[in-house]
């Protein structure tokens, strides 16, 4: 390796200068970088979250430059340190994001994008219908005891019964089975989205053996 470039920056520019000496001609080697930087490499992000700005980390080649490109419009630039480290803010629509980067040199050299990462901004709280039971519903006798929760909230959303957890089916339909005490029993309620956008509702039922 030290012979290569040993030969690509002392030897070759004085041959060519040699040359040009011996012939009379103005030879000017050219040495100039037409090598692409090194294409930068972004930590995954959240694939969902409520705020407006997210900040994404990652590495690529030290001291050129990273540029975000966010829905296939360019967001900002920001030069790549000693470290190869880098750190950027991004402005995110709400809905999906689609997010890229790729690397320019001081040669003004770019690389091939990054792998493209997708981000949803969501804002909103999740629905959340409870069909059963009903508020200050009664219920008696042991044979009656164990009772069902049921319901509905959004896709992909988790459901929470007393920070139990819900089966939820693919359509947000969820439901589950809950022991009552002897006396007043309060449920609470809580759908959580991806984002972790949250709905809760509080229901109060008796029980009598």
């Amino acid at each position: 390796m030290g012979l290569i470039v040993l030969f690509i920056f002392v030897i070759l520019p004085q041959s060519v200068s040699l040359v040009g000496r011996l012939t009379g001609a103005n030879i000017v080697a050219d040495l100039s970088d037409t090598l692409s930087p090194q294409v930068p490499i972004i930590s995954a992000p959240p694939t969902a979250t409520p705020s407006a700005q997210l900040k994404l980390t990652g590495y690529g080649e030290a001291k050129s430059t990273v540029v975000l490109i966010v829905n296939a419009n360019e967001q900002s630039r920001q030069t790549i340190s000693d470290d190869g480290q880098f750190t950027l803010e991004v402005m995110l629509n709400e809905g999906s994001n689609i997010i890229s980067a790729y690397a320019v040199d001081e040669s003004k050299n770019e690389s091939e994008p990054s792998r493209s990462l997708t981000v949803t901004k969501d804002s909103e709280p999740p629905k959340l219908e409870v069909s059963e039971p009903q508020e200050a519903q009664q219920f008696e006798l042991r044979k009656n005891q164990q009772i069902m929760v049921k319901g509905l909230t959004d896709s992909a959303t988790r459901v929470y019964i007393n920070d139990r957890s819900a089966f939820t089916q693919a359509d947000g339909a969820f439901s589950a089975s809950y022991q009552l005490i002897e006396g007043e029993n309060i449920l609470r309620i809580r759908a959580e989205d991806p984002a972790g956008n949250q709905t809760t509702k509080e229901l109060k039922v008796n029980f009598k053996l």
